[in-house]
């Protein structure tokens, strides 16, 4: 018994994680698109977009009775908006404005990213990412971009 009243005197093992942490395998070759933003560029090099990506963990669930998360893995996360966006005769978009898909390890999209390429149909395009310091800014201005700075709410 301890002096001090009511001491829990449970054995913990602080220094063990759980056994879905240390079951996870982080893929390193995804490693420059954790947290990346960069300017995408047309055939002429003028900048059409930007892309956003970021590595999130999934897992399958199994179990019936009692239904539990395992089978982790990694996927890209990429979102892209386009600016400026290109009217058609009919005042709508020719492309998307907005882009947001999940890349598994295995497709072919992720390859092209790692090594600075986007192919979105009709048009080849050109990934410069940017690095620390102006990806901070380009980050900030990515996160506020729908932000009313008037403070109008409309």
């Amino acid at each position: 018994m301890s002096i001090f009243e009511g001491e829990d005197e449970t054995a913990v093992d602080l220094g063990r994680g759980s056994e879905l942490s240390a079951s996870v395998h982080h893929d390193l070759r995804l490693d420059p698109l954790r947290h990346a933003i960069g300017a995408l560029l047309d055939d002429t090099g003028t900048r059409v977009g930007t892309i956003v990506t970021e590595v999130e963990m999934w897992w399958d669930k199994h179990g019936v009775l009692r239904p539990r998360d395992v089978d982790a893995h990694e996927v890209v996360d990429v979102e892209i908006g386009f600016d400026p966006v290109q009217l058609g005769p009919d005042g709508h978009p020719v492309v998307l404005p907005w882009v947001d898909a999940s890349l598994e390890a295995g497709d072919e999209a992720l390859a092209d990213l790692l090594a600075g390429r986007l192919y979105y149909p009709g048009r080849d395009l050109t990934v410069r990412w940017f690095e620390p310091g102006e990806a901070t800014r380009e980050r900030a201005a990515w996160d506020t971009r729908f932000d009313d700075p008037a403070g109008t709410g409309s």
